[in-house]
């Protein structure tokens, strides 16, 4: 009988902690902010759409996002600074946790430095930098390993001045000049470190002469 009687007193014990456990969890302070550990799952199911910590109605902490269809791993973290808002935010593949990207973001955007990975891989894929949420300044694409692959130049969002891009060796791709996100002044590709064809766009399209080369030599020219 006494072997019962404890069986029973550690049930209630375990059932009235679950309770106060559950009690902490998504509750609102005395001005109806979230407050405390909050845990949401998506509609309709015991699937976690996110959990992280409330202070007083602001992340602060770590938080947790998981996908749908597959919660082994989280999709996203972001470990919020509490006094600026900032989150220091990564993005994961759910299904294995390997990182695809990390960057900071305040509110919904990005903002300085971001890295993007090759898949499954550690290899920087891509560096590209934000201000407000718009790219701004330089960003450059690698082939694995690290070799450069693309280097342009961003302001307010919008693709502007010279892209370069570079075979895997470091050869040489093109030159080409952008304004307001769209190809405009001169262009320039090459082949075995040869010019092979060069003109002039404006706003999108060819314009004048392009010229087109065969072993350096000038074949053929076009005006458009």
């Amino acid at each position: 009988m006494k072997i019962f009687k404890i069986v029973g007193l550690f049930l209630v014990f375990c059932l009235q902690t679950s309770f106060v456990f559950s009690q902490k969890i998504n509750q609102l302070d005395e001005n109806g902010k979230r407050h405390g550990l909050w845990k949401k799952n998506y509609d309709k199911t015991s699937l976690i759409r996110y959990r992280g910590q409330f202070n007083h109605g602001n992340e602060t902490g770590l938080f947790e996002y998981f996908d749908k269809i597959t919660q082994k791993h989280p999709y996203a973290t972001k470990l919020f600074d509490e006094q600026t808002g900032i989150a220091e935010t990564k993005f994961f593949l759910p299904e294995n946790g390997a990182l695809v990207s990390q960057g900071k973001m305040k509110d919904t955007l990005k903002i300085g430095e971001w890295i993007y990975f090759h898949k499954n891989s550690k290899d920087t894929m891509m560096v590209e930098f934000y201000q407000n949420g718009l790219l701004e300044g330089e960003k450059k694409i690698f082939y694995p390993k690290g070799i450069i692959a693309e280097i342009s130049l961003y302001k307010n969002g919008k693709q502007e001045g010279l892209t370069q891009t570079f075979e895997e060796s470091g050869a040489l791709l093109s030159e080409i000049e952008y304004q307001n996100d769209r190809m405009h002044g001169k262009a320039v590709y090459y082949e075995n470190g040869k010019i092979i064809v060069e003109g002039n766009n404006r706003e999108g399209n060819k314009v004048g002469e392009w010229r087109y080369y065969e072993n350096g030599e000038l074949k053929r020219t076009k005006k458009y």
